[in-house]
């Protein structure tokens, strides 16, 4: 299951730049909806700063992790597809990948995707998670974060 929610136009984009600027290629993680929208980019960056979590632990009894995240790309990617890829952390190994369709312009991406141990993810592991796309074999990165699964 993946969805997707996209930040962007002159509104939005005016009233998350600060945040942009200080998220700038960092992916915010949470293991519920993340609020996107704030009075001030004040309260913006300190309700991503409470929301984000390093470790997402998987409900008793679901086989699988609920992965609620926004992406403060470093540049606007120029495709409607992304990837939130994950790797072993520190190994650059390849886990598993989930395909997102973005809005090409934008530089945010707000969206929500589910996990499992069927997608090679183990309980207890811990992965190096970008966001980003593959040309020619070249991964370009648009933004980063390091999660556990419990």
């Amino acid at each position: 299951m993946v969805g997707v929610f996209l930040l962007a136009g002159s509104t939005a984009r005016a009233d998350v730049s600060s945040a942009w600027k200080h998220y700038k290629g960092k992916i915010i993680v949470s293991d519920t909806e993340i609020k996107a929208n704030y009075d001030t980019d004040k309260d913006m960056i300190a309700g991503l700063k409470k929301a984000h979590k390093a470790t997402l632990v998987r409900p008793a009894g679901s086989d699988t992790w609920a992965i609620y995240f926004i992406g403060f790309m470093s540049k606007k990617p120029g495709s409607s597809k992304v990837s939130l890829v994950f790797y072993e952390a520190g190994k650059h190994a390849y886990v598993s990948a989930k395909e997102i369709t973005i809005d090409p312009g934008s530089n945010i991406v707000m969206a929500d995707v589910e996990v499992s141990e069927d997608d090679g993810l183990k309980k207890g592991g811990r992965y190096d998670v970008v966001l980003g796309r593959k040309v020619g074999g070249k991964e370009t990165v648009f933004a980063r974060t390091k999660l556990t699964f419990k």
